[in-house]
């Protein structure tokens, strides 16, 4: 199936905005940033648009390929940048996430959404929760992720006593680190909530809760990692480089996890 000219005109629009905060970076013009800012949310709201026509148009079930699930893992990446942007000094990291939200916006592309001769396993109502879930849980994962690169690459400046340049733009550490923990936590809730979910698609198609399948065990594991580590992560010190290194063990997991399962 062939996607619509609408996703090729918000990929054009995405490419502008990352062209736009990458002149904000060699040209140090405040103005590019609100442009870019624009921009960005130019293609969010037709990403949105486009997006929700094209589930609607397809019928339900939705979230049923590959190219829909990482689009919405794009859409979401964009959506929480936005909201961050709007609460905290975000901007220029723009530069570093809008690239990562492009990387799953032109894979699905590269996709063939095919909709024909769905398997009634797939049509059940628990299986679009499940989905919608897990992949939104991912893309807060993954904008969590690169907030705490950021703040390992901004800490290592500051130890070598390097000043000015790119990192100047970003927030503090403190700030990074909060951002990095609160992104960590919401998408842990969205992550059990997608379990839970994939638990009722398993008992109405096969019976029981939890299969002895490999895939679903390292999902319970990856959910026990995070949740061992957020409620540790205080007590035990696991704040700033540590802690970020650790959850970055378990994201590395998830990822694994995400591309067996497609």
């Amino acid at each position: 199936m062939m996607h619509p000219a609408g996703f090729f005109i918000v990929l054009i629009i995405y490419f502008l905005a990352t062209l736009s905060f990458s002149f904000r970076l060699v040209f140090n013009q405040r103005s590019l940033t609100a442009l870019a800012l624009r921009i960005t949310l130019v293609g969010f709201v037709l990403h949105l648009i486009f997006l929700v026509v094209h589930l609607i148009s397809q019928g339900y079930p939705f979230l049923i390929s590959r190219f829909d699930a990482l689009q919405l893992t794009s859409l979401t990446i964009v959506f929480v940048f936005l909201l961050l942007c709007f609460f905290y000094k975000f901007s220029m990291t723009g530069i570093v996430i809008l690239p990562v939200a492009l990387v799953f916006y032109v894979v699905s592309l590269t996709l063939q959404a095919d909709y024909r001769n769905l398997s009634a396993v797939l049509q059940n109502p628990w299986a679009f929760a499940h989905l919608l879930l897990i992949f939104m849980s991912l893309a807060l994962f993954m904008v969590s992720f690169v907030v705490g690169i950021l703040y390992l690459a901004a800490e290592s400046r500051i130890k070598q006593k390097i000043t000015g340049g790119f990192f100047e733009r970003f927030p503090s550490l403190e700030t990074l680190d909060r951002i990095h923990y609160r992104g960590l936590y919401i998408a842990f809730v969205f992550y059990t909530l997608g379990i839970f979910a994939g638990a009722g698609w398993s008992k109405s198609s096969l019976g029981v809760y939890v299969t002895n399948d490999l895939k679903e065990l390292l999902s319970i594991g990856i959910w026990a990692f995070f949740a061992l580590f957020l409620n540790l992560r205080v007590p035990q010190g696991w704040i700033g480089r540590k802690g970020i290194v650790l959850s970055s063990i378990g994201f590395l997991g998830l990822i694994l996890l995400v591309v067996w399962n497609t």
